[in-house]
């Protein structure tokens, strides 16, 4: 008894600490858990603020926790976080690139996990549905699909609604890697020669320079610089959208060749005052590639009796050619396809480098006594 005297916050029960205080005109009254000895008591008799605080951080926790137990009562259906995540992740993603994994989710993962509720989905729902797809549908689409979902799991586990991201466990899937099949350059000769107008200015441009469908289809006069013999590459068209070009290194400028240059002088006349290079029959600029491979691409080659590839193929082709005829591999990949570094280019058409070609022939005229 004695002792609690001595102090004016610090009282003793049954052995233990507790703290006598008034906050906001009200009386509270507490266990510190602190044994009632004589050092500290006198902590608590000095520092009772402190206690406080820890005792209303205690409070803010366990309401806290029960606020999470509410929400994990709720189901929390995968096809309605989705959306939070899309929404959340939009201004970081190209628009082409919204659009495109919006497409995949509705087709291939809200049918099997939309209604599930995030909490209950594991890697073996994972592992069943991408072998269920693999019947319809390609490895690199999965690939993908799973990719988006996996996304989407990750936003859940940073919401503290998951504890753990199931797609980390599940592999993707191993696709066969695809076979190019570039034309040889006298393939190339009869398929432009067997062109018309604008299509035939267009495949020239394709077949020796490199680029993607997509970055022709969005190709403006102002990109062509007749004076310099350069062509600027700063957008691309998919999917109906206008965006940026595929990669960052996919932002170049590139060499425009003589019999390119001579084919968009020709396709100057058809459309200098039109918005593209390259116009539809309506007047309005190419939308969508495949709109311009089955009309025009793929007609052309079942025609002239070559097996079916697809447009995408003209890439592959000049980078083959020009390989095989003894280019710089680095202008040919970081130059003038816009690949992040040489590795890339030459993992792709290391085969096309001519083997028979004579090495270090400078050395010829090198005498040395």
């Amino acid at each position: 008894m004695e002792t609690e005297k001595k102090y004016k916050y610090a009282k003793i029960r049954n052995g233990i600490i507790y703290l006598h205080i008034c906050e906001d005109n009200k009386r509270l009254r507490f266990s510190t858990k602190l044994l009632a000895t004589e050092k500290n008591l006198q902590l608590v008799e000095k520092n009772p603020q402190k206690f406080l605080r820890q005792k209303n951080e205690e409070i803010l926790q366990k309401t806290s926790s029960t606020k999470k137990v509410g929400i994990r009562n709720k189901s929390i259906l995968l096809k309605d976080f989705a959306q939070q995540s899309f929404n959340a992740n939009s201004n970081t993603r190209k628009s082409s690139t919204n659009k495109n994994y919006d497409h995949i989710f509705k087709k291939h993962i809200l049918p099997t996990f939309g209604n599930m509720d995030i909490r209950t989905i594991n890697s073996f729902h994972i592992k069943s549905w991408q072998n269920d797809l693999c019947s319809t549908t390609g490895i690199p689409t999965i690939n993908i699909a799973k990719k988006i979902l996996s996304y989407i799991l990750k936003d859940a586990l940073h919401s503290e609604l998951i504890d753990k991201n199931p797609t980390t466990l599940t592999p993707n899937l191993k696709a066969q890697k695809k076979k190019i099949q570039p034309f040889s350059l006298d393939e190339v000769k009869q398929i432009i020669s067997n062109a018309q107008g604008w299509f035939k200015n267009l495949l020239l441009l394709a077949f020796f320079t490199g680029m993607r469908v997509g970055e022709m289809m969005a190709l403006t006069w102002e990109d062509i610089d007749f004076i310099d013999n350069k062509i600027t590459i700063s957008k691309s068209m998919r999917n109906g959208i206008l965006g940026k070009p595929k990669t960052r290194a996919s932002n170049r400028v590139i060499d425009m060749l003589p019999i390119v240059k001579e084919a968009l002088l020709k396709q100057y006349q058809i459309t200098s005052s039109q918005p593209y290079v390259f116009m539809s029959s309506h007047k309005t600029g190419f939308k969508f590639s495949s709109g311009l491979s089955s009309v025009y691409w793929y007609p052309l080659l079942k025609q002239l009796g070559f097996s079916k590839r697809t447009f995408h193929n003209s890439r592959h082709t000049f980078a083959s050619i020009m390989i095989s005829k003894g280019e710089d591999p680095v202008w040919v990949g970081c130059k003038m396809l816009g690949h992040e570094n040489v590795a890339m280019t030459l993992s792709i058409y290391t085969k096309y480098i001519d083997e028979d070609k004579k090495r270090a022939s400078f050395l010829q005229d090198i005498h040395i006594a």
